[in-house]
């Protein structure tokens, strides 16, 4: 397994992984257009964020089984920058095999040497479980901030 820096070749597979993402975890049917130009923004304008695609060696080579968003956020009480977690899928025939654990594990490496930053934040959907136990197994407890959202 291995993680790379996505590149604009990897934004219709971006794309169809957070359809997939959506329909599966929120019964979400999202508009893929809108979905293609807000990948498109984060692979055109790195300081927004980067996406880290998930690959395994196979017999044809490297194949791409999954992806996720880093997201910065500045902080004033720390003088340094968190790290949010974004926008994470993994083909559900790759699932359970601890490709995303590994990914997490070597995700939390890079980020923990880094001295700019003081850690690394998520979202997860209240009802997947699944997504729950593998953050929880990573070492992440449920923060004691609640998360509240305005909408237009």
């Amino acid at each position: 397994m291995r993680l790379i820096l996505a590149t604009s070749s990897d934004l219709p597979l971006i794309v169809r992984f957070q359809l997939q993402m959506a329909l599966e975890t929120e019964q979400l049917q999202l508009d893929a257009n809108t979905v293609h130009q807000g990948v498109m923004k984060i692979l055109d304008h790195p300081d927004l964020g980067y996406y880290q695609m998930i690959q395994i060696d196979s017999e044809e080579g490297w194949k791409t089984v999954g992806c996720f968003l880093i997201q910065w956020e500045w902080s004033d009480w720390r003088a340094r920058r968190c790290a949010w977690l974004h926008s994470v899928y993994v083909l559900p025939e790759y699932r359970k095999q601890g490709l995303f654990s590994r990914a997490l594990t070597q995700l939390q490496e890079e980020l923990g040497s880094n001295p700019q930053v003081f850690g690394i934040r998520l979202f997860v959907e209240q009802s997947n479980q699944s997504a729950i136990s593998v953050y929880e197994r990573g070492g992440f407890t449920r923060d004691h901030y609640f998360l509240y959202e305005w909408q237009k």
